[in-house]
């Protein structure tokens, strides 16, 4: 009975009742474990269900909520392009990152928090992505230790060098490194595009980065940043740092509309932004 109930979940093409079903057999299949499921056609990826980002990849093929972003995301990759994926969670966008750069493409994905980057490993693994390269340490302005603060297994990716109510199920510390330096080391002479994910550190990570931010136009990265206007207050801050960040960088704000354009008329400050530099090509 559960395996038909796995295989409805995974395979039924239509959303519609998914919820009720998984929410009427939720127990049983969190006695399951992780769930090999696949999105994007070809993708393979194993699911926590008790999270409930993993558990939409299975049900729908990703957070419905996000689906404009990650098309507009996927559509503006160009293989061979060096990608940063910072808050790699499970890896939901970073395999979509390897599979649309390709085999000459380079993606780099940052995931500090311990399960999640072992669920991460292992869709690398099973996918048999070559041109990833997972990290454990956090990305900000300053290199060195830092606080991680845990989430409760509902919302794995909720963990945050900030303490609050969302993270308050563990602690460890962590490496924190400084992007400029680390790929400037690295050789990396330009990025194309940056996702950022880090609930509440955005602006470090902008901070980290000015030296890739202040190239060219035509050679400065488009970022990609979930600005949630509840997190950056926990964390003491505000989405106006965020946009003045960018701002005084020459970047420009833009929501990603239903229809997949891009409009400046009305910037949410809960919601993920993609940024341009202004006069890019």
């Amino acid at each position: 009975m559960l395996n038909a109930v796995i295989a409805y979940l995974k395979d039924f093409p239509l959303p519609t009742g998914k919820s009720k079903i998984y929410k009427l057999f939720q127990r049983q299949l969190a006695e399951q474990g992780p769930i090999w499921c696949r999105y994007d056609g070809d993708i393979d990826f194993l699911a926590d269900l008790s999270d409930r980002i993993q558990r939409h990849v299975l049900l729908y093929g990703g957070y419905r909520t996000e689906r404009r972003h990650k098309n507009f995301m996927i559509n503006r990759i160009q293989p061979g392009q060096v990608i940063l994926d910072i808050g790699g969670h499970a890896g939901y966008y970073t395999l979509l990152f390897a599979k649309y750069t390709g085999n000459t493409g380079q993606v780099f994905s940052f995931e500090p928090n311990p399960s999640n980057y072992a669920i991460l490993e292992k869709n690398i693994q099973r996918n048999g992505f070559t041109n990833i390269e997972l990290r454990a340490e956090i990305v900000s302005d300053k290199a060195g230790q830092t606080s991680l603060y845990l989430p409760d297994s509902d919302n794995t990716g909720n963990g945050s060098v900030y303490a609050s109510s969302d993270t308050a199920f563990g602690q460890i510390e962590v490496q924190a490194i400084n992007p400029d330096q680390f790929f400037q080391e690295k050789g990396i002479a330009k990025i194309d595009l940056i996702k950022i994910d880090v609930e509440g550190h955005e602006e470090n990570v902008l901070r980290g980065l000015t030296h890739y931010l202040s190239l060219p136009a035509d050679q400065a990265p488009e970022v990609f940043v979930e600005v949630n206007e509840l997190t950056l207050q926990r964390a003491g801050k505000s989405p106006r740092e965020i946009f003045q960040t960018m701002w005084d960088l020459d970047y420009t704000a833009y929501r990603i509309t239903d229809q997949g354009d891009i409009d400046r008329s009305d910037i949410p400050f809960c919601d993920n932004l993609v940024y341009f530099r202004k006069n890019a090509g």
